[in-house]
């Protein structure tokens, strides 16, 4: 199973152990309040702080970079602690019922049993007992940050609307949305005499179709698509759903034009315009939403920045590292 992907997805942060042979110094690295923090604790945060990164974690066999990764770790762990400690002041807690629901949702997106979950924990060198309470941590802080940083983030709707136009420009306030139905021949194989067959069909069923016979009962009798039935009804379509190819054919037409045979991977179709309509474009609400969750995202680091800067200046922290 992808390391990585279980670090992040069911990790939360997932402190695991590094391999450091017979050389594990459980010295004191630092203090935060009454808090201490050793070199194990920093080894320990050191694996998902960079995944967390994105980096993978054997940069830490690299002597040149493994004293400046283990400094960061060090720096991301004496926040977490400082945070932790702002939660004990205000007696905020995450309980057992809270943490049991967190780690099911985890399984049950990872598709696990709880021994199977257990397993991949321990796996880590890790007792199961040792990981929940570092998820209960990590839940706790993430909990912190929202009660004392989110409350401040505002973002209108015309900063959103401003960096909309700065990012896309002007998108149409309304799509064209096409109901579309056709006829499909493929091929019986994919040898060209196979697909020149079926190219030769779909030329004769669009002859008959020009000189007057309905096209629903040829999409009956001869297509093979699975719409054949219900006469080559598709559905009701904006563009970018359905096959390049196919939706090129598509929009070029107006309503009750029949295309030329056009070539697509599904092998060969014959298109026919039903109706129109134009409705709002689902394309400026889904960007708007990506945009303000950016904005709340880049707005939350800098006030997170700011407000673990504060309590670094109320509290002891010695870094003796």
């Amino acid at each position: 199973m992808n390391v990585r992907l279980i670090a992040l997805c069911i990790a939360l942060l997932m402190a695991v152990p590094m391999n450091a042979g017979a050389e594990i110094l459980d010295r004191i690295v630092a203090r935060v309040n009454n808090d201490i923090v050793t070199m194990y604790d920093v080894r320990q945060a050191a694996v998902p702080f960079l995944l967390q990164q994105g980096q993978n974690p054997s940069v830490l066999d690299d002597p040149s970079r493994r004293d400046k990764i283990l400094e960061e770790a060090l720096e991301e762990l004496i926040d977490r602690k400082l945070l932790v400690q702002e939660a004990e002041k205000i007696d905020y807690k995450v309980s057992d019922a809270e943490l049991d629901q967190w780690l099911e949702f985890t399984r049950s997106q990872q598709k696990m049993s709880e021994e199977q979950f257990r397993k991949v924990i321990e796996g880590y060198g890790m007792k199961y007992e040792t990981y929940r309470e570092m998820v209960r941590q990590n839940l706790l802080k993430v909990r912190m940050i929202k009660i004392k940083v989110g409350s401040q983030i505002t973002i209108t709707d015309a900063d959103v609307e401003a960096k909309y136009k700065e990012k896309f420009g002007s998108t149409p306030e309304k799509a064209r949305y096409l109901t579309i139905r056709h006829i499909l021949i493929r091929p019986e194989d994919d040898t060209p005499e196979a697909k020149r067959k079926a190219l030769e069909k779909a030329k004769s069923l669009k002859e008959r179709i020009d000189a007057g016979d309905e096209f629903g009962q040829l999409a009956i009798d001869n297509s093979m698509g699975p719409s054949a039935p219900n006469k080559g009804f598709l559905g009701t379509f904006r563009r970018g759903e359905l096959d390049p190819a196919f939706e090129t054919a598509a929009w070029s037409l107006q309503v009750g034009e029949t295309s030329d045979v056009t070539e697509t991977k599904f092998g060969f179709h014959i298109i026919n315009v039903v109706g129109e309509e134009l409705k709002a474009n689902p394309d400026i609400d889904q960007r708007r939403d990506m945009i303000r969750a950016e904005m709340q995202q880049t707005e939350m680091n800098r006030l997170l920045k700011q407000y673990i800067s504060q309590l670094r200046t109320r509290a002891f922290v010695e870094v003796l590292y």
